[in-house]
């Protein structure tokens, strides 16, 4: 651990976070140290053993060494600091923002330095960071500054692994095969050298090679995933390694379950299971059993062996529930659903469905929710309850277009890269096309010292001949061109359809949208009054057709104020102003439009009465982070205590009416009416000053 390298005290670590009375010993020893290199020391080392629990506490010992070290222009000091203060907010807080300001801090003095082990530190944790955010191409460029540190050693194998990851989540699947191998190369270079390093880089070998295999079943090659498998189990074997062996037998099993192998898929489902015994307890090896016991009860259910489905389903849910693995019990509810379904059982199906897809929403596995979702609805249909199975199948289209989009939204760059090189490639072929024609012309010049009627004939043809090459390399690439001007309009419009225009445009240009600080916005937040009463009185038609009325109102109102529409989320409305453009009326635009926005809703519900909404709005001024972060939620999205803000704002307003911030009513008094509704407590935020505008 790089904090504790250097003489400091660590030895205070409590599974349960520190005391009063450790606090207090800590701090009586404190004072006893009296060089202050010492006492940076022992502050980063009390530091970097506590536990998240104990994150605010943890934050301040840092920032006293920080400070201490600045003081005494102690650059190593510093750097380890901002390291420290980086890592919480990676491993506790989970700000990968202000992580990374963080390690970009500890990068600069490390280069300052010269260190190369501080700059590969901290080259290590800005790559490792980015990567977790999803900030995909700043990653690489770190991971690259590595290999240039060191491109044989251990820092270069683990490196070319990272990278491999990083190409893995882009999907570019040949990219990240290229750099597993690399790093396959490097280790046995390694093993040559040192034969001691083949036990060394066994697990990791075969680690390797699992990740290359799961690469080519996203790439629908299971033949060589299986061979991958094989590679990494022989080794396990070798090495007798018990945590391999069952890693790689899951693996072998899952891919003969993908082939419709149902035997084989079985028989190393039991391999994998015996393996799990002597390290059921190893906490790095989570989910396995349950899962193995799920996946066999699937290889089960499609032989249709229902009750050896069964019983393997519900021993992999007691599991899940024992160990109280949320995402497993979600998988296992929807093969348990699917076990009773094949008995025409659909009541209890719906039960285990529901409870998968209400599970997978707390936890955030929007794959399995798309699931669920989806056998609920042919369960919901099977039992004649047809609103429910259509509000159903359109909660399972929302989620699979937006795990599309996601997907899409990463693929965009590769498009657009792949469309300049198709451009290339085409236009090439055709130039070898036209001077192929060129050259045949030549040809038939020279011919020009033959006589007779049989040479001019000759001549003739070959010239038809060489304009028609000339001609059909023209069509080739107008048609080439118009191609890849359809494809570019397509891909610009599904990529401004997921982000703002703004966004897109630095997605392409730089492949990567960096996160950045917005100081003077408003941010609007509405939310519909008693939504699900209201859709309790609508068909899930019509429900969904009186939303979508109302966000095309809203989003033609903010287009008149160039105000950014950022999300929809269930029945809210979250737009902001200010941004990416500076607007000295950034407040005033967004009261007028929520104004608008509260006039098209009284309009509306005086039309359709209980078939429309009364509506909520809540404005708050101050400064935002906007970007994308995210390696599964790949969307453009704010940040801070001003939208926390706005949220409570709305939270706090009422039916048809705009409560605003006090720093929102001290931006728009002088236009606008406002009532005053003095400090009203807000949740999280104690008591906060609101006013109604008119």
């Amino acid at each position: 651990m790089l904090l504790c390298l250097e003489n400091s005290q660590c030895a205070w670590a409590q599974q349960g976070g520190v005391s009063k009375k450790q606090i207090d010993n800590f701090e009586k020893f404190l004072v006893s140290v009296q060089n202050d290199t010492a006492k940076v020391d022992t502050l980063l080392g009390f530091a970097v053993d506590m536990q998240c629990i104990d994150s605010a506490l943890k934050m301040d010992y840092y920032k006293k060494a920080l400070d201490l070290s600045e003081k005494k222009h102690f650059l190593r000091g510093q750097a380890r600091a901002y390291w420290g203060i980086g890592t919480l907010n990676t491993d506790c807080v989970h700000n990968f923002l202000f992580a990374i300001q963080m390690f970009d801090k500890f990068r600069t003095i490390a280069e300052q330095m010269n260190d190369i082990y501080l700059r590969s530190s901290a080259y290590q944790v800005l790559a490792g960071t980015y990567k977790d955010a999803g900030l995909y191409t700043n990653a690489l460029d770190y991971y690259q500054k590595i290999i240039h540190l060191d491109s044989t050693g251990d820092l270069a194998i683990g490196t070319f692994a990272n990278i491999g990851e990083v190409y893995n989540s882009l999907g570019n699947y040949p990219q990240a095969l290229e750099y597993y191998q690399k790093t396959l190369n490097a280790i046995n270079s390694s093993v040559i050298s040192d034969k001691n390093n083949a036990q060394k880089y066994g697990r990791f070998q075969g680690f390797l090679l699992a990740n290359m295999a799961t690469v080519y079943v996203s790439m629908g090659d299971h033949d060589k995933a299986l061979e991958q498998y094989y590679r990494e189990l022989n080794i396990a074997e070798q090495s007798t390694d018990t945590f391999l062996q069952c890693d790689a037998c899951k693996g072998i099993g899952e891919t003969y379950l993908s082939k419709q192998n149902t035997d084989k898929s079985l028989e190393y489902f039991e391999k994998a299971l015996v393996f799990t015994k002597p390290i059921v307890n190893n906490t790095s090896l989570p989910g396995y059993e349950e899962d193995i016991l799920n996946k066999m009860a699937i290889a089960y259910l499609q032989t249709e062996k229902i009750e050896e489905a069964n019983n393997y389903a519900q021993r992999s849910l007691e599991l899940a529930v024992k160990l109280d693995n949320k995402t497993q019990q979600g998988s296992t509810y929807i093969t348990l659903g699917k076990i009773v379904e094949s008995k025409k059982d659909y009541k209890t199906a719906i039960k285990y469905f529901e409870r998968s897809a209400a599970i997978a929403k707390e936890t955030g596995a929007r794959a399995n929710e798309k699931d669920a979702w989806e056998a609920l609805s042919n369960a919901y249909k099977q039992t004649k309850q047809f609103d429910k199975a259509y509000t159903a199948l359109n909660n399972f289209y929302t989620l699979r277009d937006s795990i599309y989009n996601v997907d899409k939204a990463k693929q965009l760059v590769r498009i657009e890269t792949n469309g300049q090189m198709a451009r290339q490639r085409d236009s090439t072929n055709a130039d070898k096309k036209i001077a192929t024609a060129n050259l045949q012309r030549q040809r038939v010049l020279s011919y020009g010292g033959f006589a007779g009627v049989a040479v001019f004939f000759l001549l003739a043809f070959l010239m038809f001949r060489s304009y028609n090459i000339e001609k059909k390399a023209n069509t080739i690439i107008t048609k080439a061109n118009e191609t890849i001007k359809e494809e570019k309009q397509v891909s610009e419009s599904l990529l401004l359809n997921i982000l703002p225009a703004h966004v897109a445009e630095e997605l392409k240009t730089h492949g990567n949208v960096e996160a950045k600080q917005f100081d003077n916005v408003t941010v609007l937040f509405t939310d519909f009054v008693n939504f699900t009463t209201a859709g309790e009185r609508m068909t899930p038609k019509e429900l969904v057709a009186e939303l979508h009325t109302c966000f095309k109102a809203f989003d033609e109102i903010i287009g008149k104020y160039n105000i950014e529409k950022i999300k929809t989320v269930g029945d809210a409305y979250l737009a902001v102003a200010g941004l990416p453009q500076a607007n000295a009326n950034h407040a005033s635009d967004i009261v007028s439009a929520a104004m608008e926005i509260r006039d098209f809703m009284q309009a509306r519900k005086q039309q359709m009465g209980d078939k429309s909404f009364a509506i909520r709005l809540g404005i708050n001024s101050g400064s935002v982070v906007a970007g994308i972060v995210g390696a599964k939620k790949f969307a453009y999205d704010i940040w801070g205590d001003t939208v926390n803000t706005a949220a409570r704002m709305e939270q706090n307003s009422e039916a048809m009416k705009i409560n605003i911030s006090r720093s929102t009513y001290e931006l728009v008094k002088d236009k606008f009416t406002c009532t005053y509704r003095g400090e009203i407590p807000a949740k999280n935020k104690g008591t906060l000053k609101m006013y109604f505008v008119s």
